[in-house]
């Protein structure tokens, strides 16, 4: 394959994705398994999804606890305004990073519990079995 087609098909490729994100963005997701929901609906037009990992966490907090906790709103203020986005010690900045600050997956409680004293850790065992 030669160098114009490379750069086609690289031209492809970003085309559809940023039509795939559009279509995120603007809800338009009926008939999406899992976003066709219109509470999905809602969330895809607050987040107004940039990337694959957005879309995924959004599924991932659309749980009734996540909403009825604020998890999920936290997440969208934070995405949005980064100026929201405190750590409470700077070793957990680069594992928090992609979630814009917001601890929503179990894999994070596990890797801050390496890096911050024992007393935080085991309080945010303890939110991490709130939030299951």
């Amino acid at each position: 394959m030669g160098m114009s087609a490379l750069a086609a098909t690289d031209h492809n490729i970003m085309s559809g994705a940023l039509e795939f994100y559009r279509l995120f963005r603007e809800a338009n997701t009926t008939g999406v398994y899992g976003s066709e929901k219109p509470g999905m609906q809602k969330y895809l037009k607050e987040l107004h999804p940039e990337c694959f990992e957005d879309i995924v966490t959004l599924h991932t907090l659309f749980r009734p606890d996540s909403i009825k906790t604020g998890l999920m709103d936290d997440f969208i203020l934070h995405r949005h305004d980064s100026n929201n986005n405190e750590f409470l010690y700077p070793q957990m900045e680069p594992i928090l990073e992609e979630t814009n600050g917001v601890i929503i997956y179990d894999e994070k409680f596990m890797q801050i519990a390496r890096v911050i004293p024992d007393s935080l850790c085991q309080k945010l065992m303890f939110c991490s079995e709130f939030y299951s």
